[in-house]
């Protein structure tokens, strides 16, 4: 299963020249995009559980 991803990245070549109390700064421009990433869960059944005869054992 695949989900989007609200992520922070640098605009390429974007940046701004500010003046913070009386001294120039340079501070990068960002934008917000989705990246999609894999999600997936693992699930741990009790042994004495009714769902546990659907289970397959390992080696």
């Amino acid at each position: 299963m695949t989900r989007p991803v609200k992520m922070l990245r640098k605009r390429a070549g974007m940046c701004r020249l500010m003046i913070f109390k009386g001294e120039q700064v340079i501070l990068d421009d960002w934008e917000i995009y989705d990246q999609t990433t894999r999600v997936g869960c693992e699930c741990e059944i009790n042994k004495n559980s009714l769902y546990a005869m659907f289970i397959p054992s390992g080696p």
